[in-house]
C-alpha cells in the first residue's frame, strides 16, 4: 500500500501524489509531510497528481492547495515526461524527505559558464550545472540534472557534506578543504552518484 501522500522531485518541480480516497487522511498526511520537511520545500514549484480512483470536491482540492501554500510551495502545472531514471529519482526524493533539522534552498534553473551561485544552506538544484559554472554551499549540494561545472559543498570546512547528482561529471568537486578533479573517464552513467570525504580524500560512488 502506498502512503496517502507522496512527495517526489522532478526536474520541473515537486510532484505531490495523492493515493487515498479519505480526504481527512490525505489532509493529515500532507500536513505531516510538510512539518517533517521543516521548511525544506519552501519556494519550490509543485503540482498535485491524483490517483485514477480518487474523486475530491473542488473545495477539498483548494484546501490541500492552501496547505501547500501555507508551507511556502508555489502552485504550477507542468507535464512530466517518462524518464529512464524515474525510479532513481524517487530514491533520492525519499532521502530528501527524511532530512531532519537542515535548511535547504531550492533553485530551479540551469547554470551557464561564468555563473557563480552561493548558498549558506544546503542546495537542491533542479537543472544542470554546465562547464564553467561554480556552485558553492555551506551544506550539501544535490543536482537534479548534470553536474559538469565546479561544486564546493561544506564551505568552508564541513567535511561531512556531500555532493549528489543524477549525472556527476564535474570539472572539480571540493568538500570542505578536500578537492578532487574531473574523473579520468567521464560519461553518462545509468545511476546517480555521490561524492563524499572518506579517509581524508574525496571519493565518488554510486548513490
Amino acid at each position: 500500500m502506498p502512503e496517502p501522500v507522496q512527495i517526489k522531485g522532478t526536474p520541473k518541480g515537486l510532484l505531490v501524489m495523492l493515493n487515498s480516497q479519505d480526504f481527512a487522511l490525505l489532509k493529515a498526511s500532507l500536513i505531516e509531510k510538510m512539518e517533517k520537511a521543516k521548511g525544506f520545500f519552501k519556494g519550490a514549484k509543485y503540482t498535485i497528481m491524483y490517483s485514477d480512483d480518487i474523486s475530491l470536491t473542488n473545495a477539498e482540492k483548494e484546501e490541500l492547495e492552501a496547505i501547500c501554500s501555507r508551507y511556502g510551495l508555489i502552485a504550477e502545472s507542468f507535464s512530466l515526461p517518462m524518464s529512464k531514471t524515474g525510479e532513481l529519482l524517487k530514491n533520492i526524493a525519499a532521502t530528501l524527505e527524511t532530512v531532519e533539522g537542515e535548511e535547504c534552498e531550492i533553485v530551479l534553473k540551469n547554470f551557464r559558464s561564468g555563473q557563480t551561485y552561493f548558498s549558506n544552506k544546503s542546495l537542491l538544484i533542479f537543472g544542470d550545472v554546465n562547464p564553467g559554472a561554480e556552485i558553492i554551499s555551506q551544506g550539501n549540494i544535490i543536482v537534479w540534472g548534470s553536474l559538469r561545472g565546479i561544486a564546493h559543498a561544506g564551505y568552508p570546512n564541513n567535511e561531512k557534506a556531500q555532493v549528489i547528482a543524477i549525472n556527476l561529471v564535474p570539472a572539480q568537486i571540493r568538500i570542505g578543504k578536500f578537492v578532487t578533479r574531473a574523473q579520468e573517464k567521464p560519461g553518462n552513467r545509468p545511476y546517480p552518484e555521490k561524492a563524499k570525504v572518506e579517509d581524508g580524500q574525496v571519493i565518488i560512488e554510486k548513490y
